[in-house]
């Protein structure tokens, strides 16, 4: 969710006060991980997180540091003969979606890729959009279906803070799973990917449905956002840079994100929070401070305030509250001193706050400024440094310091397409080592360096040099990937007189064959094994 701030001091000295209780947080729709907002919470995060994708949730549990954060992939949702299941409808109808300017933006895009008859085919194929177009309904053919209340059940989770479900399609039925999980385990806040337009079924993932959940099940909104698209019959500008065709500057209000709390303020729903444990209080102001909703915070602290002393400071806590809305003034006022100035009705809580708002915005365009004009005196140099190491290497080539690797490419792996020399395509298979050289092994009578220009389709690619008999590694390793794009590897070998060949490794997931395409190679000799 947008409004997640990168780091919460307040919520950080909640988590170091906990004694026994951790905070739970459910996250539906986990691709890219965990939000860091939450990582303030230390080693008292956990953690579930769920996606489709499982090459995503591999990598995620591999890089996880928290052993108390797990990933795991699956279709969350209801199974499949659940009558909500059954009478579910899907939102994302060809009437709205079709016209929508970043549809037909992606549409455009595509045709560049094909020729008009075979895009016409394809057409002629496409009754309905196929599943992965869909957001959310792909991948489910091949992915487990996930009840989240029978996990819960299974991992012996009783108590849980907060859920977020993002899934761009069946999240009002994952909604609907745990209605009944709300109560008993004490579900402190949602915070869900919501959609402003369908029909009035009360089975419609439509936000007047939701909503009417929620406070149905003794929640308060207290977040709202908006995302609107516009129409392709006259698009507004796209609100991100490009390449990144989705939300409009204006539109209709097409999805946003809503969070819904339990909200101590009201009479209706006061008796739930009455009820909590005094760290399920302090969790509950940490998450309020998280969502950068200091005021709702300050107020459980003023409202508990006897319980939650025997916990922590109180007065500490409300000085980080008070810090945090001050932040963008860059006010430095404790907690009583800015109430001093609200019960005064100081004037600086009024405009002048605007205005030195305004002023440090300026600051940050004039900072702004600055840092691009250093950017560019620094791109320049950059420039002129590749402009003066590519004049000392054509001088060397015409020198005769260098030769192409030439003659046949070996390896062991079977490449994409065949190649008379080292450039070409090649399949690496994950956890298997593919070598690519010349036809005889490559000697050099000074130290080299093995200059190759490529780039990796997919997969993780590591280069390095190895002996004839491949039982030694001769240079360091590198690394490239697809978001790479066109890189130069240099790997060095100051082994002279002995014979070495080029080998590449494919560090994909999930036995996923990772592709390499090599765009030139050349032997860089260097003469009197000078560097």
């Amino acid at each position: 969710m947008d409004s997640i701030r990168p780091d919460t001091p307040a919520a950080r000295f909640v988590a170091q006060h906990l004694k026994t209780e951790n905070f739970v947080l459910i996250d539906v729709g986990c691709s890219g991980g965990v939000n860091e907002g939450w990582r303030c919470l230390g080693d008292r995060l956990q953690a579930f997180g769920f996606d489709i994708w499982q090459d995503e949730i591999a990598r995620l549990n591999r890089v996880e540091t928290n052993p108390l954060v797990e990933y795991h992939a699956g279709m969350v949702g209801v199974l499949a003969d659940d009558p909500r299941h059954q009478r579910r409808h899907n939102v994302y109808g060809r009437p709205i979606l079709e016209n929508l300017s970043y549809i037909k933006t992606q549409e455009l895009r595509e045709r560049v890729q094909y020729k008009d008859g075979a895009w016409a085919a394809l057409e002629r194929q496409a009754d309905s959009p196929p599943a992965a177009d869909v957001p959310g309904m792909g991948a489910s053919e091949d992915v487990d279906t996930i009840v989240l209340p029978s996990f819960l059940k299974s991992r012996g989770v009783d108590s849980v803070d907060f859920i977020k479900i993002d899934v761009d399609g069946m999240d009002y039925i994952i909604l609907q799973s745990l209605e009944e999980t709300f109560g008993p385990a004490q579900v402190l806040g949602l915070g869900l990917e919501v959609t402003y337009y369908g029909s009035a079924r009360p089975t419609d993932n439509v936000f007047h449905n939701v909503d009417r959940l929620m406070r149905g099940a003794d929640f308060g909104l207290f977040e709202l956002l908006v995302r609107n698209y516009s129409s392709a019959s006259l698009p507004w500008p796209f609100a991100l840079p490009h390449p990144y065709a989705a939300q409009s500057v204006r539109g209709r209000p097409y999805q946003g994100d809503a969070l819904y709390m339990r909200d101590a303020a009201a009479s209706e729903t006061r008796g739930v929070v009455d009820a909590l444990s005094v760290e399920k209080l302090a969790k509950l102001i940490a998450i309020f401070a998280i969502f950068h909703l200091p005021d709702q915070a300050a107020e459980i602290c003023i409202r508990y305030r006897a319980r939650l002393a025997a916990l922590l400071d109180v007065d500490a806590l409300l000085d980080l509250l008070a810090l945090q809305i001050q932040e963008e003034d860059g006010g430095k006022l404790s907690y009583a001193q800015y109430m001093q100035r609200y019960q005064a009705d100081d004037p600086a809580i009024y405009g002048q706050g605007a205005q030195y708002r305004l002023d440090r915005l300026k600051d940050r365009a004039l900072s702004a400024t600055w840092l691009q004009e250093q950017v560019d005196a620094l791109s320049q140099e950059v420039s002129g440094l590749r402009s003066r190491v590519q004049t000392t290497y054509d001088r060397l080539r015409a020198q005769g310091c260098s030769r192409p690797l030439d003659g046949g490419v070996k390896s062991f792996v079977e490449p994409y397409a065949s190649t008379d020399s080292i450039p070409g395509i090649y399949g690496v298979p994950p956890e298997a080592w593919g070598w690519g050289g010349a036809s005889a092994p490559i000697v050099a009578a000074s130290p080299v360096t093995l200059r190759l220009d490529v780039r990796a389709i997919s997969g993780t690619i590591g280069f390095c040099l190895m002996t004839e008999d491949f039982s030694d590694r001769v240079s360091v390793q590198r690394q490239i990937r697809p978001s790479d794009g066109r890189v130069t590897v240099e790997l060095e070998t100051d082994l002279c007189q002995q014979p070495f060949r080029l080998g590449f490794y494919n560090f994909g997931d999930q036995g996923q064959t990772g592709e390499l395409e090599i765009l030139d190679a050349e032997l860089l000799t260097w003469p009197n094994g000078g560097s």
